[in-house]
């Protein structure tokens, strides 16, 4: 059978749904359980510890010439090249992306005898309400190594920013004494899992439709059986249609009827 005997149509395809419609209830049913089951039971807790520091400019404007940062400022740190400083702690938010700060962080926790952070687990966030704050937030699967992670990152954190900006001693003004426990939330698994569902049962609607050999025009069958002659086609005759409208014609006629005899 090629393809044009078989075309993609859109009414066929609709028609195929409507027969199997409760295939796709069940199949995204199944998906989204599998997604929240999965979640539920190989989530494990993370704990995010939190802190605020405190920085204060010493200079207000520090020459490029002499800072060992100045090959990777242009890429960096555009808004202290360019002198465009908004505020300090913008400014050290971006030197906190810096790879040496983690490498530096990560080195004092081995010496203490904890584990390494990631790069993508530790966040800077500056406060609307004083732009010389900020919170830093660490994200680890061991809450001692989160909480001994904020003095190491901020120190660290301290020294690179005084390589590139003049700034005061950075202090801790406030840290969490306890790291809060983060759960993975089953929502996105679950919707993850139920797309899977819709997926599997949008392949089974295209699968049926391709094997569908079922023959609905002269140029179908031509295709299909070249060799063979059309005599002439039988119109599509719907039964269920001609039982409708039999009903009506015979209620109509039943109403005549009754109004005739009201009448004589």
């Amino acid at each position: 059978m090629t393809a044009k005997s078989n075309p993609i149509s859109i009414l066929r395809i609709w028609n195929i749904i409507k027969k199997v419609w409760f295939i796709a209830i069940l199949l995204v049913a199944i998906g989204g359980a599998c997604g929240y089951y999965y979640t539920m039971k190989n989530r494990r807790p993370s704990y995010r510890a939190t802190a605020t520091i405190f920085a204060d400019y010493l200079d207000p404007v520090v020459s490029s010439d002499t800072n060992p940062f100045s090959t990777q400022k242009a890429t960096t740190l555009p808004n202290i090249v360019a002198g465009q400083r908004t505020s300090l702690m913008s400014d050290c938010i971006e030197i906190s992306r810096i790879d040496k700060v983690i490498d530096a962080t990560n080195e004092e926790l081995e010496k203490a005898g904890y584990g390494r952070i990631s790069a993508g687990n530790v966040f800077v966030v500056q406060k609307e309400s004083n732009l010389k704050y900020a919170d830093v937030y660490i994200t680890a699967s061991d809450p001692n190594l989160a909480q001994a992670a904020i003095p190491k990152y901020c120190e660290a954190f301290n020294k690179v920013s005084m390589e590139i900006v003049r700034i005061d001693n950075m202090k801790i003004i406030n840290q969490s004494r306890a790291p809060a426990m983060i759960l993975e939330s089953p929502k996105k698994k679950t919707m993850i899992g139920a797309g899977i569902g819709f997926a599997i049962f949008a392949a089974i609607v295209f699968l049926m439709n391709m094997l569908d050999r079922t023959i609905r025009s002269e140029e179908s069958f031509s295709s299909m059986f070249p060799k063979v002659q059309i005599v002439g086609t039988i119109p599509h005759f719907d039964i269920n249609k001609e039982r409708r409208l039999a009903k009506r014609w015979m209620s109509r006629q039943r109403q005549l009827y009754d109004s005739y005899n009201d009448r004589y």
